[in-house]
């Protein structure tokens, strides 16, 4: 996400924030062990700074690593996708929106996130 930075702290910027905002905010989760909802408020900021990374790097191409789909689209698409369950996804930007949109919308994304639904339907 970040040019000055390795492809995996970069997904830090982003992935970090998220799953402590995931996890200690979501209600699923709290059956694990206790939540800290302080610590998930502490992460939001790094959190909106990580959407807004991501939001410019989109401005420059249709993906994170350039004009292609690649496993860096996998792993951020994800985290995205995540969001949702946290109602992230009504504060992404346009472009991050149209991002995620586009991605689940290919046939590979589709048929996973099916499967994820009959498995975890039948758990």
């Amino acid at each position: 996400l970040n040019p000055g930075i390795r492809y995996v702290q970069g997904m830090n910027e982003l992935f970090a924030p998220l799953f402590y905002v995931f996890r200690h905010t979501h209600p699923a989760m709290a059956t694990l062990e206790a939540q800290v909802p302080a610590l998930a408020e502490a992460h939001r900021p790094r959190l909106a700074d990580g959407l807004d990374l991501l939001n410019r790097r989109l401005t420059a191409s249709a993906y994170i690593a350039g004009d292609r789909f690649t496993i860096a689209d996998i792993n951020v698409g994800y985290a995205l996708y995540l969001g949702r369950d946290l109602k992230l996804h009504e504060r992404y930007k346009p472009r991050t929106l149209a991002y995620l949109e586009r991605l689940m919308a290919r046939d590979a994304f589709r048929r996973a996130d099916a499967l994820g639904r009959e498995n975890s339907d039948s758990a």
